[in-house]
C-alpha cells in the first residue's frame, strides 16, 4: 500500500511540473497584449505620417493647379478692350430687361482684386472678351476675333438704331459691344448687336426685354469715339472656400424654353489630370438659381417656393489634341 501511494503522488507531481501555472499564463497574456499595443501604436503613427505626407502633396498639387488656372485667365484679362487707356476704368452701364445689370462690374477693367473681410479669402475677378483669333474662316462669324471699331459720321445719338463705323471687322450678330466716348469722364454703354452688320454699320434695335433698352446707350458719340467687342463676355470671379478649394463665379447667358437670360453660376474646380485613354481632363461643378416664370415655364403652381429652381451642373473639359 505504501509503495502504491508513493508512486501515485510522484505521478501527480510530474504532471504538475510539465505545465504552466495561472500566474505564468497571466504574465504571458500581458506580454502579448503589450506587444499588440506597441505594434498598433507604431502602425498608427506610420499611417499618420503617410497621410500627412500625402495630404501635403495633394495640397501642393491643388495649389499648383489653382495658380495655373488663375495664370491662364489673368493672361487673357482685358483682351478685346484694354488696348489703350481710354476705355479702361470707364463707368460701365448695362441694362437687361430694363433694369441695371448688377452682376457685371461697375467699371470696365481687366482685373479686380478685392480683399476678403474678417479673414475670408481674397477675390480675383477677370474680365475679357470671349472673341478670339480663329484660323478657320468658316468659324469667324461665330467665334472670330476682336478689334476696336472707330465710330464715324453721322455719329450715334440715343435712340438711333445703328452705329456708323469705319470697319465692322470682328463684329457679328448677338455680340455685346461697349461704346466708348472720346470724353473719358463719360460712362460707357453696353449694348447688343441685333442684326448682321454691314462693312460700315452696326445695327442696334430697341429691345427692352434684352440688352437694348430704349435710349441705351445714352452717350452721344463724337470724333474718336469707338466700339469694343466683348462677344459674350468672359467674367470670372476666383476665390477659395472654407475647405481651400478654388471656386469661380461665371456669368453667361442661359437659353431655356425659348428665353435667354444672363445667369451667374458658382463653380468649383474639382481637379484635372490624365485619363486612361491618353487624354487630359478637368472637372467642375456649379449651382445657380432660376425663376421658372422668367423662362415662361409656369407649370403647376404649388406655392411661391415652387417658382425658384436650383440647377446643379457638373461638367468636364477635355484638352484638345
Amino acid at each position: 500500500m505504501k509503495i502504491r501511494s508513493l508512486s501515485s503522488r510522484a505521478a501527480r507531481s510530474g504532471r504538475r511540473s510539465g505545465g504552466f501555472s495561472l500566474v505564468e499564463l497571466m504574465v504571458g497574456v500581458g506580454i502579448g497584449l503589450l506587444c499588440t499595443l506597441v505594434i498598433a501604436t507604431v502602425l498608427g503613427a506610420t499611417e499618420g505620417r503617410r497621410r500627412g505626407t500625402m495630404q501635403g502633396s495633394d495640397m501642393q498639387v491643388s495649389g499648383s493647379l489653382a495658380l495655373y488656372n488663375l495664370q491662364r485667365e489673368i493672361a487673357t484679362a482685358g483682351y478685346g478692350f484694354a488696348n489703350d487707356g481710354a476705355e479702361v476704368g470707364c463707368q460701365l452701364q448695362a441694362k437687361y430687361n430694363g433694369a441695371a445689370v448688377t452682376a457685371l462690374p461697375s467699371v470696365l477693367a481687366p482685373v479686380f482684386v478685392t480683399e476678403g473681410a474678417n479673414g475670408a479669402s481674397d477675390q480675383v475677378r477677370v474680365l475679357a472678351s470671349s472673341k478670339f483669333v480663329n484660323s478657320n474662316p468658316a468659324a469667324l462669324s461665330t467665334v472670330g476675333y476682336t478689334a476696336p471699331s472707330r465710330i464715324i459720321l453721322p455719329y450715334y445719338a440715343p435712340n438711333d438704331t445703328v452705329y456708323n463705323v469705319a470697319s465692322s471687322l470682328s463684329i457679328s450678330k448677338g455680340d455685346l459691344l461697349v461704346a466708348i466716348a472720346k470724353d473719358t469722364t463719360q460712362a460707357c454703354g453696353l449694348f447688343q448687336v441685333t442684326g448682321d452688320p454691314t462693312p460700315t454699320t452696326v445695327p442696334r434695335a430697341n429691345d427692352p426685354t434684352h440688352w437694348n433698352a430704349v435710349g441705351h446707350p445714352s452717350q452721344t458719340s463724337a470724333e474718336w469715339s469707338f466700339l469694343v467687342n466683348l462677344g459674350n463676355i468672359i467674367d470670372v470671379n476666383f476665390t477659395a472656400d472654407a475647405d481651400g478649394k478654388l471656386t469661380a463665379d461665371v456669368t453667361g447667358d442661359l437659353t431655356f424654353h425659348g428665353v435667354t437670360k444672363p445667369i451667374l453660376v458658382k463653380a468649383t474646380f474639382l481637379g484635372e489630370g490624365k485619363d486612361p485613354w491618353g487624354g487630359y481632363r478637368a472637372g467642375f461643378e456649379g449651382t445657380t438659381n432660376i425663376s421658372r416664370k422668367e423662362f415662361n415655364k409656369d407649370g403647376m403652381d404649388v406655392g411661391p417656393q415652387s417658382d425658384n429652381v436650383q440647377l446643379y451642373i457638373t461638367f468636364e473639359g477635355v484638352k484638345a489634341k
